[in-house]
């Protein structure tokens, strides 16, 4: 039956890329690009900024991490160019964990333990570094000296620095200060990428029950086990994998039925964890090491066959409960236990959008969950550079895409989350702010921020007779320096543009939304702030349309650009009035041949 109003309360369907513009839900999208579900509305999503000076910021790298050392602080790590590099919070720098240089486009494979950090890119030799040998002077800091060995090498601000002595907390017998370091600047202990070089090289490595894993890049169907670590040096203790063949806590391997794709630490049903271990075959299995009173043995034990398995080693992520992946045919799935006393599940929950992460490639994606959300990295183009980020929205159930980000690694980082640029070499803080800048001039790159969200056709409930619009409405929150279009579009063909001008004074409330750093629930606005030199406000308007035109379906686009500027759409209302009762169209007639 015709209805002569339709009343679009929310947008937060997300993307349905499944089916045709007609047969999607009314809150379901055809596309969105940059913007966010937030509080049952559609909202521009935040920028990014840069973040840390990279002086190197031509090469390129594959590899964000996060290592945390004993104090319990998070240091991060990137691979660019020849590089490994730390973030040095003192002086807001990259610098060099070594003035040693590895092999360029590699994604690097890291795991932590006890404040070490022991690293491979599965062609240069195993690294490790003693990440909590690390304090702010030569006469190192009260109680850090213990962390340094009693000889060896430092690097300040990529100075390197030897050391032959060591009383209590000052480094002794100094030598290769090339460079006047400010009082207060950081000091680690170099890495070490010389003395494991006998190892075989791993395409990926795991930290599960103080044991290192890692699956082989020589022969992938073989994970590598070490010894199990002891109480007198259980850092170097996780670099021992020879295998004596008996005795209690004993190192090992194993041989998988097909090529290993990842290993991840998962929390079963049981409330307990297994070291998942997808495989080509199609089969999750749980790699178990069993350390008897005289000997270690270990075995592949199937759990789940999903017949499918991840598309890369880092296209896999946990995600809450569930392992999350993208697999071979470019479908984002979700192992899960629905309780303890159910066995494992398999779902696809990119059903709406398939078409849509299929013509993706994946071969240098990245994927993330945070806070609630999983992320999907990938490129448009074969060969090209990421440049389409989906996410999936958990509090919505529902998908949502950027486009103005540029990340090829993702980490979380004092809670917050952070992209390795694809591009650049820079490391960006994301969602964050209203502008995607680095801040940076000579670096002379911008990233585009264009936000655009495309609704279904409608058609009034009333497929095959023609209806004439009448009126829109549309309200939200705008911020004064922004400009929004809203195109109508009737039976595919634009009809009119309409601009909400964040300066019109006629559709505006005389009342500013939220004032800075405030917290308003329920008024649009969560967290407060406001892009810089901005007053955000509601507005309501009524979008009077140039002519009165028959149509079938009508679909509705808001489209924005531009850096500093905040939106959020509330409510849509159309009306629309029917021309006839006549179920039969007065022309688009067919007669018989």
């Amino acid at each position: 039956m015709f209805k002569d109003v339709l009343l679009i309360k929310e947008m937060t369907g997300g993307i349905n890329s499944k089916q045709r513009a007609t047969k999607i839900k009314d809150n379901e999208l055809v596309e969105i690009v940059g913007f966010d579900f937030d509080a049952n509305t559609l909202r521009r999503a935040k920028g990014y900024t840069k973040f840390g000076t990279e002086d190197d910021n031509t090469l390129t790298g594959k590899t964000l991490y996060t290592h945390q050392i004993l104090a319990g602080q998070d240091v991060m790590i990137k691979t660019i160019g020849t590089y490994i590099k730390f973030y040095d919070s003192v002086d807001d720098e990259w610098y060099k964990l070594t003035d040693a240089t590895f092999t360029t486009d590699l994604r690097w494979s890291f795991a932590s333990f006890n404040g070490y950090m022991y690293g491979n890119n599965g062609t240069d030799g195993w690294i490790y570094w003693n990440g909590s040998a690390r304090s702010t002077t030569i006469t190192l800091a009260t109680g850090q000296g213990a962390r340094f060995p009693s000889s060896g090498t430092i690097m300040i601000q990529d100075d390197v620095i030897t050391y032959s002595g060591r009383s209590t907390d000052t480094l002794t017998g100094v030598t290769g200060v090339d460079a006047t370091h400010a009082s207060g600047s950081t000091v680690i202990f170099q890495l070490d990428s010389t003395t494991y070089t006998a190892l075989e090289v791993a395409k990926e490595i795991t930290f599960y029950r103080n044991r290192l894993y890692y699956i082989s890049a020589l022969n992938t169907t073989k994970v590598l086990h070490s010894k199990l670590a002891d109480n007198t040096n259980p850092e170097t203790t996780l670099l021992n994998f020879t295998v004596l063949g008996s005795g209690s806590g004993d190192a090992g391997y194993g041989f998988a039925p097909d090529e290993l794709v990842s290993s991840k630490q998962y929390i079963n049903g049981a409330e307990n964890s297994i070291l998942a271990t997808p495989c080509k075959n199609g089969t999750v299995y749980a790699f178990v090491v069993t350390d008897g009173t005289s000997t270690t043995t270990n075995a592949f034990v199937p759990i789940r066959t999903m017949k499918s398995y991840p598309h890369e080693t880092q296209m896999i992520t946990v995600a809450e409960n569930d392992l999350a992946m993208v697999d071979q045919f470019g479908h984002c799935r979700t192992l899960s236990y629905g309780d303890v006393n159910t066995p494992l599940q398999v779902k696809t929950i990119s059903q709406l959008i398939e078409p849509s992460l299929e013509a993706t490639y994946w071969d240098n994606g990245c994927m993330a969950h945070f806070k609630r959300k999983l992320y999907l990295g990938g490129a448009s183009e074969s060969e090209g550079t990421n440049d389409i980020y989906y996410y999936y929205d958990a509090n919505y159930t529902a998908w949502g895409a950027y486009g103005h980000w540029d990340v090829i690694c993702f980490a979380e980082y004092n809670a917050r989350l952070y992209g390795l640029s694809a591009v650049t070499g820079d490391v960006f803080l994301l969602d964050e702010g209203y502008s995607v800048y680095v801040n940076d001039v000579s670096a002379n790159y911008e990233g585009d921020y264009n936000s655009k969200a495309t609704t279904k056709e409608y058609q009034f409930d009333e497929p095959f007779k023609y209806k004439s619009s009448l009126q829109l409405r549309i309200d939200g929150f705008i911020t004064s320096n922004a400009e929004v279009y809203l195109d109508v579009y009737l039976d595919g063909v634009l009809f009119n543009t309409f601009l909400i001008d964040g300066d019109n004074t006629d559709i505006l409330s005389s009342i500013p939304n939220v004032a800075v750093g405030t917290v308003v629930f329920g008024q649009g606005v969560f967290g407060g702030g406001l892009p810089s030199g901005s007053v955000r406000k509601e507005f309501v308007a009524q979008c009077n349309f140039n002519t009165i035109k028959s149509f079938l379906k009508i679909q509705f686009k808001l489209r924005m650009s531009g850096q500093g500027v905040d939106f959020e759409l509330t409510e849509l209302e159309a009306g629309a009035r029917l021309e006839s009762n006549n179920l039969w169209l007065s022309f688009k007639i067919l007669k018989p041949s």
